[in-house]
């Protein structure tokens, strides 16, 4: 499992439990539902003083950077079309799934229709680019990943993500486009997209971090000790800037500062001192992506079976019964969706280059002239 990193998958299966955590808890606080003091207090150091999402966000960014560009120098013969079908396959079939099986959700149960544009505009997961709201309210974390990938993508067809030089370069650049957008969202009052930016910083340096830490690049240590600090002293003005003023998601400046801080602390952490290796975790790691896609259901599943828990429950029982619910879920269209279409995908990148094998010309033998005359 070390050549998979399992350590890897196992903290992005805990930072998906943490999405349908903060998520249940914060609906809880909103509708008043947290009666307890000591649920009170949990959830007011992880929501507010916190935020438990965002930090799990962010370490989903991280991963990606430490996962993602990897897949590009493994392919030797054309990498971008293998690493484009590996990514489609990869992310798209259980999407559409999530998709439909919210929608016939929200019509049965609650009785709300979804315009068939908006629909198939979120099949695309390009949504946010063309001004059509998110089906999930999660999903906008995956166009920041499609961003990522075209940049990475773009970036090694021109020869400019193989040394740490360069992926340094290429986080510097976006953390600096990240401050230019705080500071003008702070003196235009305007909503600005400074997430972005920032979001593909951390994950270049997710990548920079890899080749330090695994592959022990040459240089890679030396940039990696020079960016992380960069990065670590970039976001608290980056968050007093853009987050001082609440744009409608709530947004206080101290509770994105410390959850960038704490989310970029945990990654080292738990990628260097503590790798977490049980297998159970491991299996979470595994289907991470479907517990994420499919945790709002889950979690609306324990919020109606909420009123015939017992009587006095804490509300933290139902957020639990949500993480619950969301694994047999997940693990079922993990195998049923997901890793069927993984295999899909490696099967066709397979065939493709069995034909291309099969176009290239046989190597030409050379013509013995004396043996021609015998």
């Amino acid at each position: 499992m070390e050549k998979r990193l399992g350590y890897v998958d196992a903290l992005r299966g805990v930072a998906a439990l943490a999405v349908i955590y903060a998520h249940s808890t914060a609906q809880f606080m909103l509708n008043g539902g947290l009666h307890y003091r000591v649920e009170n207090e949990i959830a007011k150091f992880t929501l507010v003083y916190l935020d438990a999402g965002k930090v799990a966000v962010i370490l989903f960014f991280a991963i990606s950077g430490f996962v993602i560009p990897f897949s590009l120098f493994r392919e030797t013969k054309a990498p971008l079309q293998s690493f484009a079908i590996t990514r489609l396959f990869r992310l798209y079939p259980v999407y559409w799934l999530s998709i439909f099986v919210w929608v016939g959700y929200s019509y049965f149960s609650r009785g709300e229709s979804t315009p068939a544009r908006e629909v198939l505009v979120n099949l695309t997961m390009l949504q946010q680019f063309v001004g059509v709201r998110n089906v999930i309210e999660l999903f906008w974390t995956l166009q920041i990943e499609l961003v990522f990938y075209v940049l990475c993508a773009a970036l090694f067809a021109g020869g400019w993500l193989r040394t740490p030089r360069q992926i340094a370069w290429a986080s510097i650049v976006s953390l600096a486009c990240a401050l230019a957008l705080a500071a003008a969202r702070s003196f235009l009052d305007e909503k600005l997209p400074v997430a972005l930016p920032l979001a593909l910083s951390i994950m270049f340096w997710g990548f920079l971090w890899r080749r330090a830490t695994v592959d022990h690049a040459p240089d890679a240590r030396a940039w990696v000790a020079r960016l992380t600090p960069l990065i670590y002293a970039a976001i608290p003005p980056i968050s007093v800037m853009a987050y001082s003023t609440d744009h409608g998601f709530h947004e206080t400046w101290w509770r994105y500062m410390n959850s960038y801080l704490l989310a970029l602390t945990l990654f080292i952490l738990f990628t260097t001192r503590i790798k977490i290796d049980a297998p159970s975790a491991l299996f979470l790691g595994r289907i991470s992506y479907s517990v994420y896609l499919f945790g709002p259901l889950g979690q609306e599943l324990a919020m109606k079976a909420h009123p015939y828990l017992p009587k006095g429950a804490p509300a933290l029982l139902a957020v639990a019964l949500a993480m619950v619910l969301t694994l047999p879920i997940s693990a079922t269209t993990y195998r049923l969706v997901e890793k069927p279409a993984i295999s899909m995908g490696k099967s066709l990148r397979r065939r493709l280059q069995d034909r291309r094998d099969a176009l290239r010309p046989a190597p030409q033998r050379e013509w013995n002239l004396d043996r021609a005359r015998n």
